[in-house]
C-alpha cells in the first residue's frame, strides 16, 4: 500500500459483506475508490471517516448499470483525489469499526451471556 497513489476496493452483491481490506486501507492513508453494496458496513465506515470515494449499489442490476456509467463515477473520484488529505480522515468515524473497540463490544456480550 505504501507504493500506491490510491486504493481500489471492490466488494459483492451480497449486502452482508464488507472486504476486510477496507480498514488496512483507511490506515493506509491512501485515497480509496470503492465499489460497495449499499448495505455493507464499509459504505458507512468510508464516508462518515472521509477516507474514500464510494460507488454503491442496492442490487444487482443497479450494479450493472453503475458499471455502465463508471467512468463519470471514476471522474467523481479524481476530484475527491485531487482535494484529498490524509490527515483530514476522521479517525474517531472510524475508531467504532477498530480491532479493539469490535473485541470489546464482544467481549461484553459474551460477559452478559456467561453472566446470566
Amino acid at each position: 500500500l505504501n507504493a500506491a497513489n490510491a486504493v481500489f476496493i471492490l466488494g459483492s452483491t451480497e449486502p452482508h459483506y464488507t472486504p476486510s481490506k477496507v480498514y488496512q486501507a483507511v490506515l493506509s492513508g491512501k485515497p480509496i475508490l470503492a465499489v460497495l453494496h449499499t448495505m455493507s458496513t464499509a459504505v458507512e465506515v468510508l464516508t462518515n471517516s472521509g477516507a474514500g470515494y464510494v460507488v454503491d449499489f442496492a442490487n444487482e442490476d443497479e450494479c450493472e448499470l453503475k458499471m455502465q456509467y463508471f467512468e463519470k463515477e471514476y471522474m467523481q473520484f479524481l476530484e475527491f483525489y485531487q482535494q484529498y488529505n490524509p490527515a483530514n480522515i476522521n479517525m474517531l468515524a472510524f475508531e467504532k469499526y477498530s480491532a479493539y473497540n469490535i473485541t470489546d463490544t464482544l467481549a461484553q456480550a459474551l460477559n452478559k451471556i456467561t453472566e446470566s
